[in-house]
């Protein structure tokens, strides 16, 4: 899809609430550093540079405020960013987010922080398809076989055909997502991420291809790779992933 003539207005969530116990190591993934800077500041980075941003709320422990505030200010988005804590869990905490944006947010992108190398245009592009269809999210199709397996053994093969990575960002209109969520809660399940909670609501979600890998910062294994691929985008000299 074409990027539009205007920037459609958005604002961001950033979920920087997890406890990052699948790394492991005494720092929270979203703080360790790679190429240079923190994981969070290259993710808030790159919405900071998307055309139309209008405000972010970052979901974090109290204790990382400051931090963020301070952040925030260093990337140019002083009186347009502010912290938030976050709940016991991430649906919780998006959904405190989304709450803290002011009354004038109309469309909201839901970003996982551990998420460092997403793009700006990509943010834009998700923002524009929440404008146009109402809900929409950031995916890539599949490539690898997928298999079925119970203890170990494969049990059946899954054809790929039409199958997607969930990524994020993930948006709809606030009181669209507002309402996904508290009827989730209401049932008393805790949806992974925003497509799940909205079309749990019979809402449709436009799916947006990336144009660069996008992956979560999940295991102790993926540090190398991610530590490539900022330093590649960072160093103009080299070839960009």
């Amino acid at each position: 899809m074409a990027s539009p003539a205007q920037p459609v207005p958005f604002h961001a969530v950033l979920v920087a609430a997890g406890s990052s116990r699948r790394l492991g190591g005494p720092v929270r993934k979203v703080w360790l550093a790679l190429a240079g800077r923190p994981v969070l500041e290259h993710a808030l980075a790159a919405f900071a540079a998307a055309e139309g941003l209008a405000g972010v709320v970052v979901v974090a422990p109290e204790e990382d405020h400051a931090r963020i505030e301070a952040l925030a200010t260093a990337l140019g988005l002083e009186g347009r960013c502010r912290a938030v804590t976050g709940g016991a869990e991430r649906c919780h905490s998006v959904r405190r987010g989304v709450e803290a944006l002011g009354p004038e947010a109309e469309l909201v992108l839901v970003h996982d922080a551990a998420r460092p190398l997403v793009r700006p245009a990509d943010c834009a592009r998700v923002a524009a398809e929440v404008a146009r269809t109402g809900a929409a999210a950031l995916a890539s199709p599949v490539r690898d076989s997928l298999h079925r397996a119970a203890e170990g053994l494969v049990t059946q093969a899954v054809p790929r055909e039409d199958l997607w990575a969930a990524e994020t960002p993930q948006g709809a209109r606030v009181p669209v997502l507002l309402e996904a969520l508290a009827a989730a809660e209401a049932r008393g399940e805790h949806p992974t991420d925003e497509i799940t909670a909205l079309r749990a609501a019979g809402v449709p979600v436009t799916l947006v291809q990336g144009v660069g890998p996008n992956p979560k910062l999940t295991w102790p294994g993926d540090l190398p790779l991610f530590e490539f691929l900022l330093s590649a985008r960072a160093n103009p000299s080299s070839p960009t992933p």
